[in-house]
């Protein structure tokens, strides 16, 4: 996904940030990702040999995709010779457990409402607890669920810190974002 402002150059830089030693190919328009429909990242796609696609949806080498076996272990076993056999439904991967009980991981993203640089770590309070939201003002629950968490937010600031995240591709979407959250007087 390319980051908001900076083009190629800026995705160049993350990816060498990265110390990757794999291809990165910059999705521009999401054209591949609405063709194979991952809704969701990581999103993880296994082509076999014969250039037929074997798995679709896996998030990560932990995600049980058969079973208990993982997707280390279905890429070990066909790695090996043992066949990659298809896997027509991943089931869901649901919590992603590899990043409970450690520590967070920071990041700075552009605040929708002020269009300035926020960075995650600056908005969590000492000895407060933080709960982080992704959210969208297209989504009929969130418009339902975001003013009740706003509201226990207000009565529970003193202890608790809330960051929400949504995705405004477009000037629509963050018009509509904007939209709401002043409608709905979301706190800032």
């Amino acid at each position: 996904v390319p980051p908001r402002g900076g083009g190629g150059a800026a995705v160049a830089e993350r990816v060498r940030s990265l110390d990757l030693e794999i291809p990165i190919i910059w999705d521009e328009g999401y054209r591949v990702q609405r063709t194979i429909r991952a809704a969701t990242v990581p999103y993880i796609t296994v082509i076999d040999p014969g250039r037929i696609v074997r798995i679709m949806g896996a998030y990560n080498l932990k995600h049980k995709i058969i079973g208990d076996i993982t997707l280390a272990r279905y890429l070990d076993t066909a790695l090996e010779g043992g066949g990659h056999p298809t896997v027509s439904q991943v089931p869901r991967h649901y919590p992603v457990t590899e990043l409970i009980n450690e520590p967070f991981i920071d990041f700075t993203l552009n605040s929708v409402v002020e269009n300035k640089l926020l960075r995650f770590s600056d908005h969590i309070g000492d000895g407060k607890l933080t709960l982080l939201i992704f959210w969208s003002a297209d989504c009929g629950h969130c418009k339902v669920e975001l003013p009740e968490l706003n509201e226990y937010y207000r009565k529970h600031r003193d202890l608790l810190d809330m960051v929400g995240i949504v995705k405004v591709p477009n000037d629509a979407i963050k018009q509509r974002t904007t939209d709401f959250i002043n409608a709905q007087k979301i706190s800032s």
